[in-house]
């Protein structure tokens, strides 16, 4: 069994708590569980000052994946805590690490990461030797934490976990300097050091965006300057929205507000193409799976409201407007499957579509546009495609 040791000691130059800073709307010590978890770690003991709401908050995270929690002052405390057969995770007081990236090093092995010696204590971290500086985790037999019986009650306990595992000859997992500097490990010594990796981290786990597709690209620019204050809820409140929206538009046509309800759609496609965004950024932060079909069914509910917007308001028989909604929603969707890389963000984008059909609707040539738009994009395919089978042949 895995007993993870994670500590909130340590303070940054400002007095504030290492473990409580906030990343990427989470804070430190909540971003060390998550790779605990990882690692196989069924138990968590936390090294604290004394009672606090912070900690008491982080209690109830651990008991909710169903984990035992100790929470301890100090080396003695530890002694009875652990057994000789367990593993114990050890992590650095304020320190951030990619769990896509060293939950792999980990997972089923023991180790001691470390990184060069200069790039590693100028950014904070302890030197272990000449050559290196520790990297703020290590795995070893719990066995080590019987010596801390003999040692002072106000000891430095993990400096003290950490010297016993290299004296025990645990193995050292050597990382390159580069990971120090690219947002994938860090050590939290002031606010400044998390602004500017929280920038690296999100900019490297943005999407790339392309602005053939103007509102997607506006989405996932807005997702990305918004992504510290909206990350942890804004997902799920924009998704909220923009369905929201989509009924209201529904209820708009109904109503006969033809131009209103087209502009409430298209403002619910921009809200979702934010939710998808910030759901994208959240996943890669917290190294789980990101929602593929999320954009898919929401695009599917997006082109069902649209479909109810043309055949309300046309003057024709609702049979040919029916005809008109599907024929232009069946050419977007074809025009998209064939698409070059280049066009696909243009075709996958709602809100060009519905920018060009509400200016159609102001104007009042609602039919007319609509005709033109399914004979472009059946142009399109029908040229692409082509274009396609000579390729292949």
């Amino acid at each position: 069994m895995r007993t993870a040791l994670l500590s909130t000691i340590e303070r940054t130059d400002s007095g504030d708590t290492r473990a409580y800073l906030q990343l990427g709307g989470r804070k430190l010590i909540d971003w060390q569980l998550d790779l605990a978890r990882d690692l196989g770690c069924e138990r968590v003991i936390c090294i604290a000052d004394g009672p606090s709401s912070e900690l008491d908050s982080f209690r109830l995270r651990v008991e909710q994946f169903g984990f035992e929690f100790h929470a301890i002052g100090g080396p003695l405390q530890l002694v009875g805590l652990v057994s000789a057969d367990q593993e114990l995770v050890v992590f650095g007081d304020g320190v951030v690490i990619d769990r896509e990236f060293f939950s792999k090093k980990f997972t089923e092995k023991r180790g001691v990461m470390v990184v060069p010696a200069d790039a590693g204590t100028d950014v904070g971290f302890e030197r272990v030797d000449a050559q290196n500086a520790w990297g703020g985790l290590f795995v070893a037999r719990a066995q080590i934490a019987e010596q801390l019986a003999e040692m002072p009650a106000d000891s430095d306990t993990i400096s003290l976990l950490l010297r016993m595992a290299l004296q025990a000859g645990t193995k050292l997992v050597k990382i390159d300097a580069e990971r120090l500097h690219d947002g994938t490990l860090l050590l939290a010594t002031s606010s400044e050091v998390i602004q500017r990796r929280e920038d690296l981290l999100l900019d490297r786990s943005s999407q790339r965006k392309s602005w053939m597709g103007p509102g997607n690209a506006l989405a996932q620019t807005a997702a990305r300057r918004m992504a510290s204050k909206w990350i942890s809820h804004g997902p799920t409140i924009s998704l909220f929205a923009a369905i929201l929206g989509l009924v209201g538009a529904v209820g708009l046509v109904l109503f006969s507000q033809h131009i209103w309800a087209l502009a409430v759609l298209l403002l619910a496609a921009l809200a979702g193409s934010f939710s998808v965004a910030l759901f994208y950024l959240k996943a890669k932060l917290l190294g789980f799976e990101r929602p593929r079909y999320l954009p898919i069914s929401f695009n599917i509910l997006i082109d069902l409201s649209l479909i109810v917007s043309i055949v309300f308001p046309l003057s024709q028989g609702w049979q040919q407007r029916l005809f008109l909604g599907v024929l232009l929603l069946g050419g977007w969707r074809m025009a998209r499957l064939v698409s070059i890389e280049k066009l696909l963000p243009f075709w996958q984008d709602r809100s060009i579509l519905l920018g060009i059909l509400l200016a159609a609707a102001i104007l009042g040539v609602s039919t007319f546009i609509i005709q033109i738009l399914v004979l472009t994009a059946l142009a399109y395919c029908l040229f692409l495609a082509g274009r396609k089978k000579i390729t292949q042949a």
